[in-house]
């Protein structure tokens, strides 16, 4: 038998309830985040609830902002929270998930990727993404 404290634990970490579809079946209860007019809605509770806050700017992102607004009500963790969640596997022999909503989403979600990335061995940090985010960035390996 093997030794337990050496064995890998594998972990999805879903870092944001964030997401730009709005699937009924979602298995995280995500947040469907849209723009109409000049508003940010936020579609909630498997899609039933939904919360309307003016933008301030066209140029604004809403998915920062959506995040914002979450962060501010406490109800997603903020940049430096995600990255003490990190933290606290150091130690452990640990592969990572990084998932949500829509990980790519939001541009700190990719500052958390690199973090993990950095603490816990880049073969340990994986990604599920919707995809729509990923043509914003330029990734390497």
């Amino acid at each position: 038998m093997k030794n337990q404290s050496n064995r890998k634990i594998d972990i999805i970490y879903n870092i944001t309830r964030v997401c730009p579809w709005d699937c009924a079946i979602c298995c995280v209860d995500a947040l469907h985040v849209k723009k109409k007019n000049n508003s940010l809605i936020i579609r909630s509770e498997s899609l039933s609830k939904e919360e309307i806050y003016p933008r301030l700017s066209e140029e604004e992102n809403i998915y920062e902002k959506a995040t914002n607004i979450l962060i501010n009500n406490k109800e997603e963790l903020s940049l430096e929270q995600k990255k003490q969640v990190i933290d606290n596997l150091e130690g452990f022999n640990v592969k990572i998930d990084i998932s949500g909503g829509d990980a790519l989403i939001n541009p700190q979600n990719i500052e958390l990727l690199k973090y993990a990335s950095n603490k816990l061995g880049k073969e340990n940090v994986t990604l599920t993404a919707t995809g729509l985010g990923i043509a914003k960035y330029d990734i390497k390996c």
